[in-house]
């Protein structure tokens, strides 16, 4: 958790002091828009939270095989349209 943490700072600084050419939206600073940034640290907060418990409550088979339903999901999205 701590490296992750590290490697998160350090990327956010790095993006934030990118000076872009292009026109960048209001409340951004090199690559890291500001307003989407703090919606994604408040949610991961409370569904970091979250998750941890509910892996606790669930038997690991029904864990696994929702996990993999995601993962499914998202890999079709990515087949269906592409980057």
């Amino acid at each position: 958790v701590v490296c992750g943490l590290i490697i998160a700072l350090v990327a956010t600084v790095s993006n934030s002091l990118v000076i872009s050419p292009a026109v960048l939206p209001a409340f951004s600073s090199g690559f890291v828009y500001w307003p989407a940034f703090i919606g994604i640290v408040l949610s991961s907060v409370v569904f970091a939270q979250l998750g941890a418990k509910l892996t606790q409550r669930l038997p690991t088979v029904v864990f696994k095989r929702c996990f993999a339903i995601y993962l499914l999901i998202v890999g079709v999205q990515f087949i269906i349209k592409p980057l």
